[in-house]
């Protein structure tokens, strides 16, 4: 402080020496002036009299919390008070001491000079006053609306710092209201031409306007309450007072003064023509400051206050005086003005007779008018004043203010302009709630800080008995409220001619600080502004000489005091207008209260995008099955495309259309006239139907003569229609001629009729339609077979239907598809003739049921004759070497095997000797009964069934009667003890279906074992899984809490409530927090890398995959909360005014004129678009990521994954909007990015690198095999896979395969089956029929990445499951053992069982090869192999059983399989994975882990998934299952 003493002394020093002689008459043009934002006026106190400093206050702050809540408990509602206290009775009373409308609203001119605190808080802070019942606005609305205003954001904190309002402008009188308080707004208005401030015209100065305001500066924009309406702030004029258009009296004071410093400037611009613009300006700027402090303190203040108090005089600058405004003056004291506003202003011409102006009369409409009224002209003034602003300037000289009383006129106190949801306020409530507001002391509080006595009763306040009365009933009978609002208090003690004592003592008080503690007061001789000389000249200047010389007003009509009429003016004062009940047409009706919901408008916009976002989903849904139906729609397009002709005359190609479900397929038709019958068969040859026309008398054809004149459908009975489309009509009468000649050889009546195309598809009898009569025969005869009583009937539909199921006959393709097998089958052939006792060529309801109840319920001996008399077609009694040679061969058929005779031989040979007839040439029943009902076999073939049985394992501790008939995996190859040949594998030690399985004791013991087991298998996975989870948890936790009670951020709070912020804070952290994640799971290579460190002990790299689904499961979840939260918070912003909306969202600019709707939010703004955008993605995204859509449009899938980067851009877009902070994402993304981008450098390097394929060859099933160079420094191990995109089909394009080929081999390959699109398309280009085998297109690798099945090695059991192409990663590993047996390399798993599961070996030889490799080079007899034929539906139906019991002879025999020629056990049909794994613990009772790895088919992995986890449950080893679907 005294360094700040003497650095104050000494500027003062530099002053008193420097200043120039005040006598000297230099001009103001070098001279320091007022600063316009009021910084430095008072160097040793800078900031005094700033713009936004503090209000001050003369008594202590009144709150109810002593800190800033209002100080509302128990107080009189202010519209009650306003009711009550300041209802103006007769409106039209002039005032008595000849106050007229020119000092009002001058006054009112000054205080938008010296205090602006009306600005509303940021955030809004809404304190609405309760409109009390029988009010005027009670119809309308429950509360009137109110704002706090804005403070100090470091005060408001504690009692010893109470909030604290601030003052917007200067409190000094330098025409901050013309010229704005900053640089910026004043360059704005200036025309810098002459000095002059810009004009919208360049005319002289009495008939010129300001400028419109085309640069948008944010003057006060209230909608305008006359017609309740929005305007764009550019129609008003350029000015410093941001509130200067408010009322056309406001506005004309503001042109007034406009036009006199363009007076001044053009007259200093013609004195001295040297002088610059910005020297003319500074010094017209100059002298209207002083015109107007002297104008205001010694003209206009005076007859404010009235007589009685002393008026403040210049007593010298007293840098120690602070200037600021107090609150006790800005929101009180100065409210006197309030009180003396009239209603309206006549307005007069110079000929002194009222003018007519326009205004809305009683029903809205517009009338001719003579005085303006106030309340219809608030923020709409620019046309009235600019159509006559002279005779509005005369009528407000001539118009007397309204009666000095504290009441208010009706069109401040009922018809004040509001805003745009509450049009019409009381400003006397307003006023009574901003001094609450403000914090203001009461009445007598303030009596005392200003040393007057305080009033102890209402006599002290008004000696009117009325008022007194008023007063008892408004406060409750109370001889006098401690808590009495300053301000009622305050104009309760006016007498009639100025403010009562306390207000006047406040005023005057004010005025004398701020002209004692302006440094450039006009009048300070020490600020060298002014010479003695200008002083006396500025304190001759008036407000009247002002007006003559800016306006066309005659002088004699101006009277000498232009703040006075007092009927010393050649025109008569007139009274204010009365418009208390007043229906004279002479001035207007004021608009009524009107409320508007922001909401409306958004009402179409809000739930139209809510229900399309929602319906993204659906949508994506719709274009996923879309995409479907058309890729469907190709591949039946395609199936159509008929090939070319065999050549042979009695076939032909078409496209049979089998049904509404099945749809169409290219099949052959050929005509065989020996054996009358059309046999239809698929391209490959293979059969599909046969129609017998042994029988038929009568046919009919149907061709279609519309569309393509393409269809033709034959029609036998007791067949399905055979309906056939062709290229185009040529083909098809050529078919025509042929069947119609065919049928007539054969002697069928021929019919032939023409429909259109619809009618014969509609009126067909299609496949699909018989399909589904024949499920109900077959149900049926299911019922019947197996029913105790066969003579009941049952069925669960009606009469008609039973009537068509009993009458239906099966032709020979129905009985073979009902088997399973192919009608042109030797068995089915040989079986159908012998169920169709009548010859008819058709299987009766009947004869189906003979034949079923055999089979469902016979004997092993009666089945054993059945399958004797379906090869003795001769019915002979006995078979013939040839006969039996025929059965074997059928039987063989049906796994496609491939056997020479010479083979088939010998088995029969060991076959007859087993039955002891080995001399003999044929066999009877007797003998066949050794052969096929031996005890070995007796139990298998009574449990063997016409057709599938369907078996499932069932998960209980009983032994299922399967288990009895069946033997295990393991026990398959057990020695007999009759000393025949047994296989080289050694023979399992355990029986493990004999052995029950222990289990804890109590169910509550058996579920926490089951939960344990689960726990230690899979602890890892449960470890990372539950602490990213409770990271999640955690980031979304403190981060809610955060919004929801800590820091509020842009008042988001407060519009949709605390929880609703905290949900969308703290979802969207989540959701950066997930995305972020995301990249990391897609760092292949990284994730291999580390997979191969001590890490992976640690951390279940294999589920990278698996933690990606979790992941963007979580944020599913966490974006869902965030989008029904933003849903809330768009809703309640689209709420909300405009005002609010622009202080809480600073970053959103919107014209003031113009609303917030939702649609602006959603759309035009880079946060809400880039939301609805990325939500749409991703919804896309999560549909075509589902298993449905990756199988069936795959590049769909691909397609849209690939689209990620936009999810993370419009993330990134998402919060640069900053709507409630700085955009956080980067700070979570930056690490996993920078992951990512390595990890992603790395892949394109490789991608680069183009690799020769040496060799392709297309396998069976659709099996394609690729052989590659294997690059440089390509270092993999046995299991894992590749990604591969071949340059003919697109360089960007990958798919990921499984590497077949082990590490040890030179070059890499691939075995890869055409399922899709792409791989179909990928078989095609390396068809070596359409291509150079020397010049195979090129591939991009992408790889190694390691995967669960590499691990197979660290297990000391491996049991290795492969279903179809799924046995690609075992590939591998089974050479890679084959490899490390041949050159003795030590193994870690101590077993590896095999487990293949296929339809048929022929689809996968190039697997049996390297099975047969393995067992070659498995010295140690480390693997196992078991291979499941699933061609057969059923282990025990009756033709397995057959070759079942062929296949365990040959093995005898040969000591391998029959199928397939290995040493490896063949089963027939699917495998119970639950036996084989239990048996397991028997074989290896040491073993306290097994690790199973499967691959294939969805259901068959779930199947070993289902086992693993029930034998989880029980004790014994664990089980860990490692997985891969394709």
């Amino acid at each position: 402080m005294l360094r700040q003493g003497h650095i104050g002394l000494c500027v003062g020093l530099i002053i008193t020496v420097c200043a120039p002689n005040p006598s000297n008459g230099q001009s103001g043009i070098e001279k320091e002036l007022h600063p316009q934002n009021g910084f430095y006026n008072n160097l040793f106190e800078p900031d005094w009299g700033a713009t936004g400093n503090e209000l001050l206050r003369s008594a202590q702050s009144s709150y109810s919390d002593q800190v800033f809540e209002m100080n509302q408990h128990g107080r009189t509602n202010p519209l009650f008070i306003s009711q009550a206290l300041h209802n103006s009775h007769s409106s039209g009373e002039p005032s008595t001491t000849g106050k007229n409308a020119m000092l009002v609203y001058f006054g009112q001119l000054v205080a938008d000079e010296i205090a602006s605190a009306r600005s509303a808080g940021c955030p809004p802070e809404y304190e609405n006053i309760p409109v009390p019942e029988g009010h005027l606005y009670k119809d309308t609305a429950d509360e009137m609306v109110f704002k706090r205003a804005g403070y100090n954001q470091r005060t408001g904190v504690s009692p010893n710092y109470p909030r604290q309002q601030q003052n917007d402008v200067t409190p000094y009188l330098d025409a901050g209201f013309l010229y704005g308080t900053t640089r910026f707004w004043t360059n704005a208005i200036r025309e810098f031409r002459g000095g002059r401030l810009k004009r919208l015209s360049p005319v002289g100065v009495k008939t010129s306007f300001p400028d419109l305001n085309t640069y948008r500066l944010p003057l006060s924009n209230p909608p305008v309450p006359r017609d309740h309406s929005l305007r764009e702030a550019k129609r008003f004029f350029l000015m410093g007072n941001r509130r200067g258009h408010e009322n056309p009296f406001l506005l004309s004071l503001q042109i007034v003064w406009f036009r006199w410093h363009n007076h001044l400037a053009d007259d200093i611009s013609r004195n001295n023509s040297t002088l610059t613009d910005e020297q003319v300006f500074q010094e017209a700027r100059r002298r209207v400051t002083a015109h107007f402090q002297k104008i205001v303190v010694k003209d206009w203040l005076p007859r404010y206050l009235g007589p009685g108090p002393d008026n403040p005089v210049y007593r010298g600058y007293n840098p120690r005086v602070h200037p600021g405004i107090t609150q006790e003056f800005a929101m009180a004291a100065m409210k006197y003005g309030h009180t003396l506003v009239p209603a309206g202003v006549w307005t007069v011409s110079n000929d002194c007779s009222n003018t007519t102006t326009s205004d809305q009369g009683p029903d809205g409409e517009n009338r001719p008018v003579q005085a303006i009224r106030l309340c219809n002209t608030y923020w709409d003034s620019r046309d009235l004043v600019q159509q006559d602003i002279s005779s509005i300037l005369q009528g407000m000289t001539l118009t007397l203010a309204k009666a000095d009383n504290p009441s208010y006129v009706p069109d401040l106190r009922e018809y004040l302009y509001g805003p745009y949801e509450f049009s019409r306020q009381d400003l006397a409530a307003l006023d009574i709630q901003r001094s609450r507001d403000h914090g203001l002391a009461s009445y007598n509080a303030v009596r005392q800080a200003y040393n007057l006595s305080s009033a102890s009763s209402w006599r002290d306040i008004t000696n009117d008995v009325t008022t007194q009365d008023r007063l008892q009933a408004v406060y409750g009978n109370m001889s006098f409220p401690e808590d009495l609002d300053l301000i009622t208090g305050g104009l309760l003690e006016t007498m009639g001619n100025g403010p009562g004592q306390l207000f006047s003592l406040i005023i005057q008080d004010q005025f004398q600080r701020i002209i004692d503690g302006d440094r450039f007061w006009y009048e300070n001789p020490r600020n060298g502004l002014f010479s003695r000389d200008e002083i006396r000249q500025i304190n001759s200047m008036t407000f009247r000489r002002i007006l003559l010389n800016v306006t066309n007003i005659q002088q004699d009509n101006l009277p000498d005091d232009v703040f006075s009429c007092r009927g010393n003016v050649p025109c008569n004062c007139r009274s204010p207008p009365n418009v208390d009940g007043n229906n004279s047409t002479m001035f207007g009706v004021c608009s009524k209260l009107q409320t508007y919901d922001f909401f409306t408008g958004s009402e179409a916009s809000f739930a139209l995008s809510i229900l399309a976002t929602g319906l993204s989903i659906p949508g994506s849904v719709g274009v996923l099955m879309l995409l479907v139906w058309l890729r469907k729609r190709r591949e039946a397009q395609r199936n159509m495309m008929t090939p070319r002709r065999t050549g042979k005359t009695n076939t032909f190609t078409a496209c049979e259309w089998l049904g509404p479900e099945s749809g169409n397929r290219n099949v052959t038709v050929e005509f065989d006239s020996q054996r009358k019958k059309i046999k239809v068969t698929d391209m490959r040859g293979r059969d599909l139907r046969f129609i017998d026309l042994r029988n038929t008398e009568k046919a009919t054809l149907r061709l279609s003569y519309d569309k393509r004149l393409d269809l033709l459908s034959l029609r036998v009975p007791g067949e399905v229609d055979l309906i056939l489309r062709f290229r185009h009509l040529g083909e098809r009468q050529e078919m025509l001629q042929y069947t119609e000649d065919f049928l007539q050889t054969l002697g069928v009546q021929t019919v032939k009729q023409e429909h259109p195309e619809q009618i014969i598809i509609s009126h067909s009898n299609n496949k699909d339609d018989r399909q589904k009569l024949l499920d109900r025969f077959f149900r049926v005869v299911c019922l019947q077979a197996l029913k105790k009583d066969p003579t009941v009937e049952q069925w669960d539909f009606d009469d008609d239907t039973a009537n068509d199921v009993i009458k239906l006959k099966l032709t020979r393709t129905e009985f073979a598809e009902s088997l399973g097998m192919q009608a042109s089958s030797i068995f089915i052939r040989n079986v159908f003739l012998l169920a169709d006792t009548n010859n008819d060529g058709y299987l009766s309801f009947k004869e189906f049921l003979d034949l079923f109840a055999v089979f469902a319920r016979g004997t092993a001996e009666q089945k054993a004759q059945m399958m004797f008399n379906i090869y003795d077609i001769r019915r002979r009694g006995y078979l013939t070497r040839d006969d039996f040679f025929k059965m074997i061969r059928s039987l063989l058929d049906l796994s496609a095997a491939s056997l020479d005779n010479a083979h088939v031989t010998n088995l029969m040979d060991v076959m007859f000797r087993d039955a002891g007839i080995a001399d003999k040439d044929a066999m009877d029943f007797q003998d066949f009964k050794k052969v096929f009902v031996s005890k070995e076999y007796e139990a298998t073939l009574q449990a063997a069934s016409i057709a599938e049985g369907g078996a499932v394992s069932k998960h209980t501790k009983e032994e299922s009667t399967f288990r009895n008939r069946r033997k295990t995996f393991i026990q398959s190859y057990r020695g007999n003890s009759d000393g025949t040949k047994k296989l080289t594998r050694t023979a399992s030690r355990v029986r493990a279906p004999v052995r029950k399985q222990r289990y804890p004791g109590t169910p509550m013991a058996r579920r926490w074992y089951a939960f344990s087991r689960y726990v230690e298998n899979y602890q890892c996975h449960i470890f990372w899984v539950s602490l990213y989870t409770l990271v999640c948890g955690g980031i979304f936790t403190e981060r809610a809490y955060y919004y929801a009670v800590g820091r509020e951020h842009a008042g988001l709070r407060r519009l949709s409530g605390a929880w609703t912020t905290a949900m969308i804070r703290g979802s969207a952290s989540v959701i950066m927090f997930n995305l972020a994640s995301l990249l990391v799971t897609m760092s292949r290579n990284t994730i291999t890398r580390l997979r191969e460190t001590f890490m992976h002990r640690f951390v279940p790299f294999d589920s990278a995959v698996t933690f990606h689904k979790y992941i963007a499961a979580v944020l599913m979840i966490a974006s869902i909360v965030h989008i029904v939260g933003h849903c809330v918070n768009l809703y309640c912003m689209s709420t909300q005014p405009a005002q609010d909306l622009s202080c809480l969202f600073r970053e959103f600019f919107r014209a003031s004129h113009v609303l917030y709707t939702f649609h602006f939010w959603a759309f035009q703004t880079i946060t809400g678009l880039a939301g609805i955008l990325v939500t749409v993605l991703m919804f896309a995204m999560y549909v075509f990521a589902m298993q449905f859509a990756r199988r069936n449009v795959f590049n769909a899938f691909w397609l849209t994954h690939s689209l990620y980067i936009f999810v993370y851009i419009l993330t990134f877009l998402h919060g640069i909007g900053r709507l409630v902070q700085d955009p956080l994402f980067p700070w979570y993304l930056i690490g996993p990015l920078l992951i990512y981008l390595i990890d992603r450098i790395l892949t394109y390097s490789r991608h680069k690198v183009e690799i020769g394929v040496k060799r392709a060859e297309l396998l069976p099933s659709g099996v394609l095999f690729l052989e590659f160079k294997r690059p440089a420094n390509f270092d993999y191990k046995s299991g894992q896979w590749v990604r591969i995109a071949c340059l003919v089909l697109g360089k960007s394009e990958y798919h990921p395969f499984t590497l077949t080929s082990a590490p040890h081999e030179e070059n890499l390959s691939l075995h890869i089956r055409a399922v899709g699109p792409w791989t179909t398309n990928l078989r095609e280009t390396y068809d070596p029929s359409k291509l150079d085998m020397n010049k195979l297109p090129k591939l991009y690798l992408d790889g190694p990445f390691g995967e669960g099945h590499q691990d197979w090695y660290t297990f000391d059991i491996a049991v290795l499951v492969g279903g179809g192409i799924g046995v690609t990663p075992f590939a591998s590993i089974l050479k890679d053992i084959a490899f490390k047996s041949q050159t003795g390399a030590r193994f870690t798993c101590k077993k590896v069982y095999f487990v293949w599961v296929t339809r048929t070996q022929k689809h996968y030889e190039w697997l049996v090869d390297i099975i047969r490799d393995v067992e070659d080079k498995d010295k140690h007899n480390i693997v196992s192999v078991h291979i499941f034929v699933t061609q057969f539906q059923q282990k025990f139906d009756l033709r397995t059983t057959m070759l079942y019991i062929c296949e365990r002879h040959f093995q005898k025999v040969e000591n391998r399989s029959l199928l397939t020629g290995l040493r490896a056990t063949t089963h027939f049909g699917r495998p119970e994975f639950d036996e084989f794994l239990n048996s397991l613990h028997y074989e290896h009772p040491q073993v306290r882990r097994v690790g199973v790895f499967s691959c294939g088919p969805g259901p068959m992995t779930n199947s070993v998934q289902a086992a693993c986890s029930y034998l989880n449950t029980l004790e014994g080893p664990s089980y860990t299952h490692h997985f891969e679907n394709f």
